[in-house]
């Protein structure tokens, strides 16, 4: 089970669908970049090591042309001490292979080291005045090579050296790289999808602290506001002017419709009253004829019901105002207690003691009076089949209201809090009632920062649970 748990907190916080398609976003832009990256990389590598094969190939070719002197029509080496070094005349790691030509390109030198290597022929260009710089591939071997003349003391032309080398070392780096990068391949792939998730998380924060605000501010306090520190041209910034707005309309709308809840109630109060009042004169003097008398009977029960919703809907009007702004706080379990025993002495209940909750007692009989009435109507034998317990379950007191009624369908357990909701069948079997007291309780629930839920009474009826955050006296 606690396995169960830490696997779906991990899959809650770090595989959310935003979360994951940003973290996809990141992880294919570093990738990207790594491939990017990796590819010059590659590409500066092949050109710095290029380019220092050829200042090699030149500056060799310098040294050899210091040492070959012009003698009439033949070439002279002064000194053999360069062309008898290892690189000239053995298989070394790096070495030199020389050829030199006579102007009708007929192969007139060539190092000793030609034995260890296969043959590299080169096509001479007929009018070669500089020194060219090319690459060319002969029996499977890449080689580096250098065309340069041998003028004279007029600048004629007398001869062509050709220097080679391979150019091996290009292609033994690049390997070596790709073998390098598909090494750190795997540890480049976890970095990066850590940072992704790292960045994606950081991302998030601002939004994330702007939710919670928002969340407390629809939960507990209307009055308060976002106040997270961004520029108003920013895109956060914006977003929290936008929520503090719309808070201020609800803010306002709120107040309205309270304050218009609350005068009608009392102006349709006061000439209810007057009515009733007067109904309830005549009904006692018993002058009229039977049918009179049952008429305004009729008319006094209408009156009656329109005072009691008219009652319901201004309390839910205070209470909205008078919990918010409220500190009080009530014992649970003694109102509890008092309000059966003096109401249904009857009836099977078990309060635990000293649970407290923020409120008033006004707020606690009106959760417990409609829940009982409630259960109590819709039980088979009156209160002997409703059950009330009150727990405290961790920081939460539980107040469970259960019946052996009908039960209630699936299908109304979601419209059951809604106003003047009445089920078909509390309807087909006659139950009074406005639809306005589990109204009224979600109400007072809801503001209080509880939640009430209706579960399944097997074999039958329901039970309704409350639940209120506790109040620790002395914290």
């Amino acid at each position: 089970m606690a396995k169960d748990t830490f696997i779906h907190r991990i899959k809650k916080n770090f595989f959310t669908r935003s979360l994951r398609h940003a973290v996809l976003v990141n992880s294919t832009i570093f990738l990207l970049f790594l491939i990017i990256f990796n590819l010059f990389a590659l590409w500066l590598l092949a050109i710095i090591i290029g380019d220092k094969i050829d200042r090699r190939l030149v500056h060799e070719s310098d040294r050899l042309k210091s040492t070959i002197e012009i003698s009439g029509d033949s070439l002279v080496f002064i000194s053999a001490t360069e062309i008898m070094e290892p690189d000239f005349k053995d298989s070394t790691e790096h070495p030199f292979l020389l050829r030199i030509y006579n102007t009708r390109s007929d192969l007139i030198y060539e190092s000793l080291n030609h034995n260890y290597f296969s043959r590299l022929e080169t096509e001479i260009p007929d009018s070669l005045s500089k020194s060219i710089l090319l690459s060319t591939e002969s029996e499977g071997s890449t080689y580096r090579l250098m065309l340069d003349t041998i003028n004279d003391r007029n600048g004629n032309v007398r001869a062509v050296l050709q220097l080679a080398v391979f150019e091996s070392d290009i292609d033994e780096t690049r390997e070596e790289f790709l073998r390098m990068n598909l090494l750190v391949l795997p540890f480049f792939i976890l970095l990066i999808f850590i940072l992704s998730i790292f960045l994606a998380k950081r991302t998030y924060r601002p939004l994330e602290q702007i939710i919670l605000v928002a969340a407390s501010i629809s939960a507990s306090n209307i009055k308060n506001r976002v106040s997270y520190d961004a520029e108003p041209e920013d895109i956060l910034g914006r977003l929290r002017d936008t929520i503090n707005d719309l808070f201020e309309r609800l803010d306002l709308q709120i107040n309205q419709i309270s304050q218009f809840t609350d005068n009608a109630s009392h102006q349709l109060m006061n000439p209810l009253t007057a009515v009733k009042s007067e109904l309830e004169y005549i009904l006692k003097k018993r002058e009229l004829p039977p049918q009179q008398l049952e008429t305004i009977a009729m008319v006094a029960a209408q009156t009656d019901k329109m005072i009691e919703i008219i009652r319901s809907l201004l309390i839910i009007s205070r209470s909205h105002k008078n919990l918010i702004t409220s500190k009080a706080v009530v014992s649970f379990s003694k109102v509890l207690n008092d309000y059966i025993k003096t109401s249904y002495p009857g009836l099977k209940f078990a309060v635990e003691n000293d649970i407290y909750i923020k409120g008033t007692e006004e707020y606690v009989r009106i959760v417990a009076e409609n829940l009982i009435e409630n259960a109590i109507k819709y039980s088979h034998n009156d209160s002997g089949g409703v059950k009330v317990t009150l727990i405290k379950k961790g920081l939460f007191a539980e107040l469970s209201v259960a019946d052996n009624g009908m039960g209630i369908p699936d299908s109304d357990k979601e419209h059951i809090f809604e106003r003047f909701y009445r089920s078909k069948d509390a309807e087909k079997m006659g139950i009074r009632g406005f639809g306005l007291g589990l109204s009224l309780v979600k109400t007072i629930v809801t503001l209080a920062g509880g939640t009430i839920t209706i579960e399944d009474n097997k074999p039958s009826g329901s039970v309704f649970v409350a639940r209120f955050p506790v109040i620790i006296l002395g914290d």
